[in-house]
């Protein structure tokens, strides 16, 4: 049956819902909720709206047919990816697209309910062509590929045909990317590419991808060949090509090849840009990187650094293939990796399984992966991906070998990478020995330099003067650039500054540095053709060592430093001593030499004519000398430390003064962007500037002091035994960085935190360049003063904390500067000076922040009911009060002290827990807050309620609100336990209940609904209650509605709410309850959304999420099941009273008048047969209570049937009990009320195993069993 056949065979009631799923798609709906958006956009079968029945008729139809597929849980039916498009596109050709979305929309529980709604509303765009809309939905940016992935399933062609061109191009791209990721088909995707855009150079990359894992390579390539002429010379093609040769060297195994490729793709994309680094923003390109980690040299591993931090600067999207990539870089050098990523069949399997091959250890594989595997092998292999085919064959072959399981199942892949002339990618190297890779890593080193500091000038400098570097062919470049401050503090790219200006007015400069002048000073000219060359040599460089302001051009910070050649004695084998100078100056003839010591970082070095003679000595190679000449070769050395910096790791000199060497070590500290560069580092001899990886180098250090030879003997055992315990005291220096491998803290706060470890152990620390950061004082809670006063129902706060004799902040300021540094201790008072405070006091002051608004004249208002969240900060602050703050705080202190005795006419034995339960709500009712109480199901959160409010029934009248379904159960319990409540059921007719209001007084108990809360709300709200209770308390929820608005309208002194659920949704739930519960506490609505919803649940914000905790803890009390099991019975029983409806108490009384009549008359007709008309009148005894279960079992009809109430409170109760993580037994003394209860499970998706008198032993132990 083809696609059209399989829409073309539903009924029309299943293509109306079929329609709906489409529409709405990803998003699943339930029965009730379908038949609502059906109801709610009108749409109607033969005159009639489609029922409960009809949908779900519908639903067997669509999943049947493959249309639809059912969602876990209770989340209902939602159309395939494959026919969603397609559905909701006929949906729009019968009008019926845009009523369906708003009805949905209308009928959304609650917001947020719909995880996928962003989704469903851009696809209906697209469908009726409203790009307008789209606009604004991207707010004019164009609309991300990933956004169009829809449109390459086969039944969207129509949709894909109109697409206006402005959004072709990137359309196309997402169904190519989608084709790439899923191994779906390809072809109809690449016709419509030929077909609708003319361009095709755009997307000849992607679909050469597409041909490389079909393993068809040379037709990869002829993509790009079968392109017109001038679309060939474009540099999409041009840079693709190169990719796809790229990738296709690497995959047969040529890395050499594919490094040629891939310079050639880089030169491509280079052209016509000003950029240094740049990254082809193709798939193949980005795997064809493979090949450097393959080459493994350093020239190769420093071209794929440069290649992956263009990648990340430029935001090239292609996250799967380079964190694969940076993935296989890191096992290659020995480090782990998190091997599994992806959660569907595509793409993305098959390098999870690369990298668990890499691992060559246990393979970390789940059943549910290799499903995965499995699905994506055989669905690449359908659609014709033989290299994925084969790749996919060889990770499974590789992993089932590495288990040890049989393989006689898989097929050996060796032949099906010879067809293909590939060499498989589950393969990257063999590993490394420990030495190796170590020496790898040391041979490295000149490329991986860290990228370096520059300083910001100070705030009020409009202009400044920068550097920009550029690596030429022969020699490296550098031109001054006159850079401006921009309004966000930011500085401007800068526009070139002429030499010659330099050079002839810098008195018009006003901003230059002393760097910048010197510099300037070096500037020659020199007469070529006629004309005046301006030029800054590398004695410009020299000058410019050190200068905060050096950039390369693409703005990367570049540092220039002076290295100073070094003379080195090294001890080598049969006592020989090597001596050597670096850097050695044989090849040039110039004063300076000038070295790119890594991409960030230039070294210049000034050669003297000591230097020179130095070099006509010692070659470049170096020189070793026998042992019996060590002495006279010392002395000679040691005299030249004027010249030459000397270390040496072959002895001492008697004739150099020994200086005790200085073991202790520094913290060099550097500015670096916004953060700063560290390095550790030893000086063993004072003040000479001479310093040394700390136990690393020669063990004898020489230097001149006053035209005299000195020496100084390092202990290296001494200074690595200091070095570890500055590390171990400072954890940030736990790296131990040094002056080639700097720690970079590119923030602020980790700066102040290290500078904080620093001072706490009075660390020794060097500032070359200055001091950015400064910790100007430290306080903790105890620093603060607080007057705290009673106002008008609320307390009202001011305080100050003293920073020094001139710094005082009021508390308004100190809030405002937690809001400025948001999550951080270190508070900036001004540019670069910051106030450290404790952690607690941090957390103290963000509670409070949380539970205040502004108040006159800089002061702060707090709930009363937030002294308790607030007490450590009120204990522990130096607080001025008078006798109103006391009493609040001995009120306080007394409900905490309280120990309340359980009432003498309470007619049950309470659990341990319960008792606890009780005293907790005594002691809120004494404080005047209002009690959460939210225990697990069956814990007995009624008996517990029913203590209190006997405890307070001598003082008023209590109101208990509670659902429908479970006021016989209050009645019964308070009947039972607490025989001394007057109880009083406020329902029934108006007329009737309306009395009941008349004279409420003590020890009255009032029992009503919601619907009536809301009905009766103005009668209710008038009485002032002494306690009032909302049982369940979910239904209020939802702030909108308006029994939530009723229940906020109560007027009561002591406010109870209990649900075994206090968060269904979200957070904003927790605000809701709490509206009614304790008001003001968490304040507005938007408030408790910007300080805990957009944190707790957007950015996972742990302390948001554990502030929240602190301030709802003293009114929530929760306890599970597991957590007292010692205290509970054997078994817990509730008895839930359900009531018929109206529909079914009608129905019943239909079939008791029948029951009568029909019994009367066999009475009448044979009244001596007793034993028949037994029978008779037990078949409709059985009759009604099958009607009591569910009127489908006793109607002709059972899709006319009316609702089981008996049904609908199971499934409320269910729910509950599986949000709770509960198992649930389900029993009924008729098998065919069981199999209704078994259709409502199948429908809602939660699993059950079915047993009944007919299941055979067997089967019956397996389910058991399961």
């Amino acid at each position: 049956m083809t696609t059209t056949d399989a829409y073309a065979a539903l009924s029309p009631a299943a293509r109306l819902v079929a329609q709906a799923y489409g529409v709405v798609a990803p998003n699943p709906m339930g029965v009730v909720r379908t038949c609502r958006v059906l109801s709610g956009a009108s749409v109607r079968l033969l005159d009639r709206a489609l029922t409960d029945a009809d949908i779900r008729g519908a639903n067997r139809e669509i999943l049947e047919a493959g249309i639809g597929v059912r969602q876990g849980g209770n989340a209902g039916v939602c159309a395939t990816p494959r026919w969603a498009v397609a559905l909701a596109y006929k949906a729009a050709q019968q009008g019926l697209l845009d009523p369906i979305l708003t009805a949905f929309e209308n009928t959304r529980p609650s917001a947020g309910a719909d995880r996928y709604s962003y989704e469903t509303v851009f696809r209906c765009y697209v469908i009726r062509g409203d790009f307008a809309n789209i606009d604004r939905m991207f707010e004019g940016d164009s609309v991300p590929v990933d956004e169009w992935r829809f449109l390459a399933e086969p039944l969207a062609v129509d949709v894909l045909a109109k697409i206006p061109h402005p959004y072709l191009a990137g359309a196309l791209e997402g169904c190519l990317r989608h084709v790439i990721d899923t191994a779906a088909n390809p072809e109809p995707v690449i016709a419509a590419c030929r077909r609708l855009n003319p361009r095709l150079e755009e997307h000849a990359a992607d679909i050469a991808f597409i041909r490389i894992l079909q393993g068809r390579f040379k037709d990869a390539e002829d993509v790009f060949a079968g392109l017109p002429k001038a679309n060939r010379e474009r540099k999409p093609a041009r840079t693709g090509l190169a990719a796809t040769r790229a990738l296709i060297a690497l995959l047969r195994g040529d890395n050499q090849a594919a490094r040629e490729h891939i310079d050639t793709a880089i030169g491509h994309e280079k052209a016509g840009t000003r950029k240094r680094y740049v990254f082809p923003d193709h798939a193949a390109f980005a795997l064809a990187t493979l090949a450097l980690i393959r080459l493994d040299t350093p020239d190769s591993h420093a071209l794929l650094g440069q290649l992956m931090r263009a990648a990340e600067r430029h935001y090239i999207g292609r996250d799967s293939e380079l964190t694969f990539v940076a993935d296989a870089a890191r096992v290659q050098s020995g480090h782990g990796i998190y091997p599994v990523r992806a959660h569907a069949p595509g793409f993305e399997v098959l390098l999870d399984g690369f990298r668990i091959c890499w691992l060559r250890g246990n393979s970390p594989t789940t059943a549910s992966w290799l499903g995965l595997m499995n699905g994506y092998r055989d669905r690449a292999a359908a659609n014709g991906y033989r290299w994925v085919a084969a790749e996919c064959a060889s990770v499974l072959r590789r992993l089932t070998e590495r288990r040890g399981a049989d393989l006689s199942d898989l097929a050996d892949t060796r032949p099906l990478h010879e067809a293909l002339g590939t060499r498989t990618l589950a393969e990257l190297e063999e590993p490394l020995a420990v030495w190796e890779r170590s020496l790898k890593a040391l041979e490295q080193l000149a490329y991986d330099a860290k990228k370096q500091r520059g300083q910001t000038a100070a705030p009020d400098v409009e202009k400044r003067l920068a550097w920009e570097v550029m690596q030429g062919p022969y020699e490296i470049h550098v031109r001054p650039r006159e850079q401006r401050r921009n309004k966000n503090g930011s500085w401007s790219k800068g526009r070139p500054v002429a030499l010659k200006r330099l050079a002839e007015h810098q008195e018009a400069m006003d901003y230059l540095g002393e760097q910048d002048l010197a510099a300037a000073a070096t500037i020659t000219v020199r007469r070529s053709w006629g004309r005046l060359d301006y030029l800054l040599g590398d004695r410009g460089l020299y000058a410019l060592a050190g200068h905060p302001h050096v950039f390369n051009p693409d703005g990367e910070p570049i540092e220039i430093v002076r290295r100073e050649p070094e003379l080195r004695i090294d001890q080598g084998q049969d006592g020989m001593a090597k001596v050597s100078v670096e850097p050695h100056g044989w090849d040039t003839e110039s004063e300076y030499g000038v070295t790119l010591a890594s991409d960030n970082r230039i070294e210049v070095t000034r050669f003297t004519t000591d230097h020179r003679r130095l070099f006509d000595v010692i070659p470049p190679e170096g020189v070793e000398f026998p042992p019996d000449s060590k002495t006279r070769l010392l002395e000679a050395v040691s005299a030249l430390v004027s010249q030459v910096r000397v270390q040496s790791a072959a002895g001492s000199v008697a004739s150099a003064k020994d200086v005790e060497a200085d073991a202790q070590p520094w913290v060099r500290l550097e500015p670096f962007e916004a953060g700063l560069a560290v390095a550790l580092l030893v000086e063993p001899i004072p003040e000479s500037n001479i310093c040394f990886e700390p136990g690393q180098g020669g063990a004898t250090v020489f230097a001149s002091r006053d035209g005299e030879p000195i020496q100084a003997h390092r202990d290296l055992g001494l200074e690595r035994a200091a070095l570890a315990r500055l590390v171990d005291a400072c954890p940030r220096l736990l790296t131990r960085p040094t002056e080639y491998a700097p720690l970079i803290l590119p923030e602020p706060i980790e700066c102040l935190e290290l500078l904080e470890q620093l001072e706490a152990v009075d660390a020794r620390c060097k500032w070359p360049k200055g001091e950015p950061f400064r910790i100007v004082a430290r306080r903790a809670t105890r620093s603060l003063s607080l007057t705290v006063t009673p106002a008008d129902q609320w307390l009202q706060a001011s305080g100050k904390l003293m920073v020094d004799q001139d710094t005082v902040l009021d508390l308004k300021r100190l809030l405002a500067l937690l809001e400025a540094n948001p999550g951080s201790r270190f508070l900036e008072l001004e540019p670069g000076e910051f106030l450290a405070l404790t952690s607690a006091f941090r957390r103290q002051l963000d509670d409070l922040a949380s539970l205040s608004s502004p108040a006159a004249r800089g002061a702060l208002r707090i709930h009363p009911l937030a002294a308790s969240s607030l007490d450590g900060l009120f204990e522990e602050a130096d607080i001025a009060a008078d006798d109103d703050w006391q009493k609040v705080r001995a009120d306080l202190d007394a409900s905490q002290s309280f120990e309340p005795e359980l009432p003498s006419t309470l007619q049950a034995e309470l659990r341990p827990y319960q008792v606890d339960g009780y005293r907790w709500l005594a002691r809120l009712s004494r404080w005047g807050a209002g009690a959460c109480l939210a225990d697990d199901m069956g814990l007995g959160k009624t008996v517990q309620t029913l203590a209190v409010l006997l405890e307070r029934a001598p003082e008023g009248p209590a109101l208990v609100v509670t659902p429908t379904s479970v006021v016989a159960n209050w009645v019964d319990e308070a009947r039972r336990f607490a025989p001394t409540l007057n109880v009083k059921v406020y329902t029934g007719a108006t007329a009737a209940r309306a009395p009941l209001l008349d004279d409420p007084a003590p020890f009255d108990l009032y029992l009503t609904t919601y619907g009536l809360l809301q009905n009766d709300i103005e009668a209710l709200a008038a009485i002032p209650w002494h306690s009032a209770v909302l049982d369940e308390a979910q239904a209020i929820k939802n702030p909108l509605t308006k029994r939530a608005r009723a229940a906020r309208q109560l007027t009561a002194d002591f406010r109870v709410i209990t649900t075994g659920t206090p968060i269904q949704n979200n957070l904003m739930d927790l605000h809701s309850l709490f509206s009614f519960l304790n008001p003001g506490l968490l304040r507005s609505q938007q408030k408790f959304r910007d300080n805990f919803g957009e944190p707790v649940e957007r950015a996972g914000d742990d302390e948001a999420r554990a502030r929240l905790r602190r301030i709802i803890a003293p009114f929530l009390l929760r306890r599970l099941k597991n957590e007292v099991l010692d205290d509970l019975p054997e078994r817990t029983e509730i008895t839930l009273h359900v009531s018929l409806s109206a529909e079914e108490a009608a129905l019943y009384e239909v079939l008791r008048q029948r029951a009568v009549e029909q019994l009367e008359a066999a009475g009448e007709d044979d009244a001596e047969a007793d034993e028949g008309e037994r029978f008779h009148l037990f078949a409709h005894l059985t009759r009604l209570r099958l009607a009591c279960c569910n009127p489908k079992l006793v109607v002709d009809s059972p899709a006319s049937a009316p609702k089981s109430s008996k049904l609908e409170t199971f499934a409320e109760t269910l729910t509950e009990l599986l949000e709770n993580r509960h198992k649930v037994l389900v029993f009924s003394q008729f098998v065919i009320h069981l199999k209704l209860v078994e259709e409502y499970l199948k429908e809602q998706g939660i699993s059950y195993q079915y047993l009944d008198g007919g299941t055979p032993a067997k089967v019956r132990r397996e389910r058991i069993d399961d």
